[in-house]
Formats: C-alpha cells, sequence, structure tokens
C-alpha cells in the first residue's frame, strides 16, 4: 500500500513539473525563481539610501531568436509587499526611459541627486502603496536592446505592446509569487497610447485561462489619446494662455483640419503651429510658469520642436515611400544593411531650408524628420535628465542594477531620439480601447496637470468627451491636506482629474498629492472631496 502511495505522488510531482516546463518553454525558457533567491537582486547600488524594502533590477528576454532583452526595476513595497498590488509604470516618448523619469525622478523610493552622484529618498514614492515594476520599452530605450539592429526601425505601437506582454509573462516567470497579484498600469504622455494598447492585448489574451493575468484598471497621466483632440487643446491651450496672440489663433483655427491625414500640406496651419512652437522654446512647454534649464549640455526641447514643421504632403509620401522600400531591401538582402546605413547617414546630414511664420530663413530639418508624422517628444526637466544621465552611465552603477559587467558599458540616454523620429506605427486614437476597456469594468482614470502645455489639460477634455459618457458625479475640487489640489469629474466606467500647477510629470510637481491620489485610485474611491 505504500507503494502505492509513494508512486502516485511521483506521478504528480512529474505533472507539475511537466506543467511548469511547458509554460517555461512557451514564454521564453527563462528560470522560474521566488523574490528571495532571485539573482537580479540589487545589492551595492552607490549611494542608495538605507531601506527596508528589497529591490530588483535586470533583463528580461522578450524574444531568444533575435537577441532582444527589455530592462526593469522592481521594488517591492516598503511595508506588507505580499499583500499589496502590482503596478507597472510606463514612460512614454516614444523613445523616453521609465527608470530615468518615473522610477528616478517622479515616484519611485529613489531620486537621482543633483550632482550625479547619488540617490536621495522619496518621501512620497509610490511603493507606499503598491508594488512598483518600471519597464525601459521599447527595445532601444534606456539599457534596453536587441541584437538585431534592423529592429530598431520597425518599432511603434503594436511592436510595443507585445513586447511588453511578452515580457510580462516572462517576468512572472522570475517573480511567481506576483503572478496571480492584483494588476494595474499606468504611464504618462506618449504612455498615453502605451498602456490602453496593452490593456487591451492583456484584456484579449486572458480568454485562455493559462494566460490570465489579473488586471484590474488603468491610470494615465496627460495622456496623448487622440491625435486630432490633441492638437486642437495644444493650440486653444496655447491661445487662452496667452502664449500666441489673436491672429496666429484665428489662423490656426481657419487653416487647420487636425482630423486630416495631412494637415501640414495647408501652408497657413504650417505657419500657425510653427508660431506656437517658436514662442514655446522661449519657455517650458511642459510647466508653462516654471524657469527653464540653461545648462549647456542640456537637452534642448527645440529640435523636437521643429520636427513637426512645414511638411508637404507629396514630399511626406515620396519620402515615407522611398524609406519603406530601403526598410524593405534591409529585411531582404543582409548585405544590402550597410548601404542603407551609408544612405541614412547622408539622409541624415541633408539639412532643408525652411521658412517660419515670419519669413525669415533657416535649417531645421532634416530628410528622415520629413517623413516622421508631427509629435513632440515627452519629458520635462532637462537639467534633471543630465544628473540622471551621469548617474547611470557610471560603471559601478550599471553593475550594480545588472545593467552590464562595470566593464562593457552600455551607452544609456534618458531618451532615444532615434527612436522618436523613425516610429514606424502609432494609432490616431486610443479612444476606441477606452470603450473597450470600460465595457469589460476596468477602473480607468485620468489626469492632468494644468500647467502643462505638452498634452494640456484641454486636449484630454476634448479626447474624453468623444466617449459622451453619462456623468455619474459632476464636477468639484478635490483636497489634499486641506487645500484644492484640483478639480473632478466621475462617469461611468471613468475618473478624470485635475492637478492645479502641476506641470507635464505631475508627480515632479506634487508629489504629495500625487502619492494621496494614488491611493484613491488603487482602493477605487474618489478623491478626497473634504477639506
Amino acid at each position: 500500500m505504500d507503494n502505492i502511495y509513494t508512486l502516485a505522488f511521483i506521478l504528480i510531482l512529474c505533472l507539475k513539473v511537466s506543467s511548469v516546463s511547458s509554460r517555461d518553454r512557451q514564454w521564453g525558457g527563462e528560470r522560474r525563481m521566488s523574490s528571495g533567491d532571485n539573482g537580479d537582486r540589487v545589492t551595492n547600488l552607490p549611494g542608495q539610501p538605507p531601506v527596508d524594502f528589497q529591490h530588483y533590477a535586470g533583463y528580461v528576454t522578450v524574444n531568444q531568436t533575435s537577441g532582444r532583452a527589455l530592462f526593469y526595476w522592481f521594488y517591492e513595497a516598503i511595508t506588507k509587499p505580499q499583500d499589496k498590488p502590482l503596478v507597472l509604470w510606463l514612460n512614454g516618448g516614444p523613445g523616453c526611459s521609465s527608470v530615468g523619469y518615473g522610477a528616478t525622478q517622479e515616484i519611485g523610493p529613489f531620486l537621482v541627486d543633483t550632482d550625479g552622484k547619488g540617490l536621495k529618498f522619496n518621501n512620497f514614492s509610490w511603493n507606499k502603496e503598491a508594488n512598483m515594476l518600471f519597464l525601459e520599452s521599447p527595445v532601444g530605450v534606456g539599457f534596453s536592446y536587441s541584437n538585431t539592429t534592423t529592429e530598431y526601425a520597425q518599432l511603434g505601437d503594436d511592436f510595443t505592446a507585445n513586447d511588453a506582454y511578452t515580457f510580462l509573462h516572462n517576468w512572472f516567470l522570475k517573480f511567481p509569487s506576483y503572478r496571480t497579484r492584483t494588476f494595474y498600469i499606468a504611464g504618462e504622455s506618449y504612455a498615453g497610447k502605451y498602456v490602453p494598447e496593452l490593456a487591451e492585448l492583456i484584456h484579449d489574451r486572458n480568454k485562455d485561462p493559462s494566460l490570465h493575468i489579473d488586471l484590474k484598471g488603468i491610470l494615465l497621466g496627460n495622456p496623448e489619446t487622440s491625435d486630432a483632440e490633441d492638437w486642437s487643446g495644444m493650440v486653444d491651450y496655447a491661445w487662452s494662455h496667452a502664449v500666441i496672440s489673436d491672429e496666429t489663433y484665428k489662423t490656426i483655427k481657419a487653416s487647420c483640419d487636425f482630423n486630416s491625414s495631412d494637415p501640414w500640406s495647408n501652408k497657413d496651419c504650417s505657419r500657425g503651429v510653427d508660431e506656437i512652437l517658436k514662442q514655446y522654446n522661449e519657455i517650458d512647454i511642459y510647466s508653462l510658469y516654471t524657469s527653464v534649464c540653461f545648462a549647456s549640455t542640456a537637452r534642448s526641447n527645440d529640435q523636437s520642436m521643429h520636427m513637426v514643421m512645414f511638411r508637404s504632403s507629396k514630399m511626406v509620401n515620396l519620402l515615407r515611400m522611398f524609406y519603406q522600400f530601403i526598410i524593405l531591401l534591409t529585411h531582404t538582402f543582409c548585405e544590402i544593411e550597410k548601404l542603407v546605413t551609408i544612405i541614412k547617414t547622408n539622409i541624415d546630414g541633408i539639412s532643408l531650408l525652411v521658412v517660419n511664420s515670419v519669413y525669415k530663413v533657416y535649417p531645421v530639418l532634416t530628410l528622415v524628420d520629413l517623413v516622421q508624422m508631427p509629435r513632440i517628444m515627452g519629458g520635462y526637466d532637462p537639467c534633471l535628465d543630465d544628473y540622471a544621465k551621469a548617474f547611470y552611465n557610471r560603471p559601478d552603477v550599471q553593475k550594480a542594477l545588472h545593467a552590464s559587467d562595470g566593464h562593457n558599458l552600455r551607452n544609456w540616454s534618458i531618451c532615444n531620439e532615434k527612436i522618436f523620429k523613425s516610429w514606424a506605427q502609432s494609432k490616431p486614437s486610443v479612444i476606441p480601447i477606452y470603450r473597450k476597456l470600460i465595457s469589460a469594468g476596468l477602473r480607468i482614470w485620468v489626469y492632468s496637470g494644468d500647467t502643462d502645455g505638452r498634452v494640456p489639460v484641454l486636449s484630454t477634455r476634448y479626447s474624453l468627451s468623444i466617449l459622451g459618457l453619462p456623468i455619474t458625479k459632476r464636477w468639484r475640487p478635490w483636497y489634499h491636506e486641506k487645500e484644492v489640489s484640483g478639480w473632478y469629474q466621475e462617469y461611468e466606467g471613468l475618473t478624470f482629474a485635475t492637478f492645479r500647477g502641476a506641470g507635464h510629470a505631475v508627480p515632479c510637481f506634487k508629489p504629495s498629492n500625487s502619492l494621496a491620489f494614488f491611493s484613491s485610485f488603487l482602493l477605487g474611491e474618489s478623491p478626497p472631496s473634504i477639506k
């Protein structure tokens, strides 16, 4: 009888091992680990203040064939991590680092110090309320990489969502205790596209029980949502905040059809938008009332701003066809890649002369710039960007974060402008995805810092109005520490809120308020509406 029990136990054990091995193969063969024995645990990060929680950093392979791997940094909750949800944070760009922005400028427990040599503790870190996972996505952003360089020309919304989805499943193999944890996705700026796109993918594939992720909701800050409404809101906001003249505003309103596939073919529209960007170059578009940074090495908004100007419809189509043809050749014939590199190098070196709204001639665009859709890179403080760049390019920091061996260093930057310029596919609107997620019963909260000119509060209001949702709780103030923190309104399936006096990256400006708001989101409670 004992032998029968023994054989039965062995049989059950073999079936269990077989099931685990099968799932490991399905999601790329990453070795399963619990948090306690995970080789990615960070133990000697230079300049780190002492903490009582664990944090982990490293790579997760998302495609073994092409050698594609995404870098993450995961902070367990400060207290009772086993009882708290898991939240994935994404920054936008496209091409900007969630480690450089979200983790160490906004909501992570360690903020890069202003000397770029160390870290300071963030008293308003979101890992007080949740286990926080920051992902550098897509490949080419931050430490994330691909060994197949031709893939960088294929990056777009769908590519990014699919890699992020694969990342999650392979990450759960490293952290199996989080596989069934309540899960949320949050992000800001161009992550206004990333977050709902990933949420939709999870929702669709959850129909297979073996792939189930317990997604409960999404949280979006100053998000790019619908291109036409985003541009209309940007124009109206610039005029209503006295950034542009009445004459410029009237010209844009009369000549720009942002619902058109090519509004920039109208010269009056292009000149009007040029004037907006010209005026924003004098201040900080991401925070209208904040002093600009004059550091000589700081990344300027000027280049990404000028990338949206003066596109001729015929020229755009011609160059786009040429560019796609070259990419096709690259994918078909390995040897042609060298030729493409030479061609693109020479194209990038050609500047075109364009005329601005006051008829001064100056070089601002390259040929490759012209084949891209109009977009301004998301970000906030270029001075802080420099501090982060100095810190993450240190050999001892890269070694501590398992980003490199400390000798063969990776060149880390907070935003990859090559990705930004060559972005291959972007959905014009994610409003249809909102409708789908609302119907699925997911919690959707959207917030806007009201001093952001890049994705202003008007853009978000215009975009959300398309949904036509019934109002369940009318416009009212919400409070933090007895002060009006902003206003909010609740709809069937969605909550929209503002942050008074905050710019594009809200937690940079209102860290305590942001943490309180985040706590309300996780609890499914309205923002505090009583002093």
